[in-house]
């Protein structure tokens, strides 16, 4: 792209180099690139893509705790999206900015942000922007302790995901049903809920772009979990053998004194007093192991999550690079796309462009699908432009 000095190549290149540094979480080197994409698409005035890169690098503030630096990123991506009447992508701002104010602690600011994400989602009818404002606002109201408001959006979120058929947003609304209903006592809906976040989530597993980035730290978290359950089998099993021997004793102890008098009965109330001290310590350390053991499984659901948003967020950079539903409908007013990729990320793509007044329009399937095929589908969106436009 620099040798033959086309602009939209560089950028293009740029902002992807600059997702996968943010995936790996390599923040430096990614705020790096999605400037310099900034640059570029300034100077092509693609107001687009300097809205799509000023999410990026909002996002990559968020992900380094500079919440006053993403803020400013995510407001001026919000002000194009608005000038170039873009509403989805208004509508995905306004949910980063609700993210935002909510990690502050800022709820009632969150909440606004999101609901104004809402109503663009029911004003375009967008299952994925409506969805993802329910599941955040059942979010801050479970924070809030708002139990019953929290299942609603909850509940609301499980049925746009459903109406797409989107997993992630299935695996998020359940986990939040099932922590609501928990809070709330119903914990026979609580277990069935679990039991669906544990079912998509296995699902996403099972996904060859989840599996190729999370096999290793799952398998190091499950030896971790086990060898933790391991000791604490043997720690019951030993707890329980000395309180087995424990209660012996004292049985003997009674059927050879149970005859002695008072002093014997002082000494043997002592002994069980100090029985009943031992089992009330094994229970106090039990309960403290088991307290372990969940933290732990909601580290490992929680870095679960994370996986799954940088694979969602590698998903709107595929469709940065994808013609625009505003360009195609000036080209052709009496149009639509249907666009509906198999995995999170599509081997498949379409394109077009205006040369010498003629129209050309391509819909290309590459091999593979998921995250091979996603970069498949970036290099053949180059090709095209370089085939057709240079």
């Amino acid at each position: 792209g620099e040798r033959i000095h086309n602009k939209e190549i560089i950028s293009s290149s740029c902002a992807n180099i600059g997702g996968i540094y943010l995936d790996q979480g390599n923040y430096e080197l990614a705020e790096k690139y999605f400037t310099s994409a900034v640059s570029t698409k300034k100077e092509m005035n693609d107001l687009f893509g300097i809205a799509s890169c000023y999410i990026s690098l909002g996002i990559v503030q968020q992900s380094k705790n500079n919440f006053e630096r993403a803020l400013h990123f995510f407001n001026d991506a919000l002000a194009i999206e608005r000038k170039i009447q873009y509403k989805k992508g208004e509508g995905t701002v306004l949910s980063n900015i609700g993210n935002i104010y909510s990690k502050e602690g800022e709820y009632e600011k969150s909440i606004e942000n999101h609901k104004a994400s809402l109503q663009i989602g029911n004003e375009i009818d967008d299952a994925e922007i409506k969805g993802a404002a329910f599941k955040n606002l059942g979010g801050i109201y479970f924070k809030l302790e708002k139990y019953a408001e929290a299942r609603n959006y909850f509940e609301k979120a499980w049925q746009q995901g459903q109406s797409i058929h989107f997993k992630p947003m299935l695996l998020d609304a359940a986990y939040g049903l099932a922590r609501v209903d928990s809070a709330l006592g119903r914990f026979e809906s609580a277990f069935k809920h679990q039991q669906l976040y544990y079912q998509y989530s296995d699902s996403l597993d099972n996904e060859e772009t989840r599996k190729k980035t999370i096999e290793t730290q799952m398998m190091y978290d499950f030896e971790k979990k086990e060898a933790v359950s391991r000791e604490e089998r043997k720690l019951e099993i030993k707890n329980q053998k000395v309180l087995a021997n424990e209660r012996d004793r004292k049985q003997r102890i009674v059927m050879q004194f149970a005859g002695i008098g008072l002093l014997l009965v002082a000494v043997l109330a002592f002994f069980v007093y100090r029985g009943y001290r031992s089992k009330q310590k094994a229970n106090v350390l039990m309960d403290a192991k088991n307290n372990l053991i969940e933290k732990q499984k909601l580290e490992v659901e929680d870095q679960n999550r994370k996986i799954t948003d940088s694979i969602s967020y590698a998903k709107r950079i595929q469709q940065a690079i994808l013609p625009s539903h505003l360009e195609i409908q000036q080209a052709l007013p009496d149009s639509f796309v249907f666009f509906k990729p198999k995995d999170i990320v599509s081997g498949d793509f379409y394109w077009s462009s205006v040369k010498d007044g003629k129209l050309i329009f391509a819909v290309a399937d590459c091999t593979g699908h998921g995250v091979p095929g996603a970069f498949m589908s970036m290099i053949g969106n180059t090709l095209l432009n370089g085939i057709v436009n240079e």
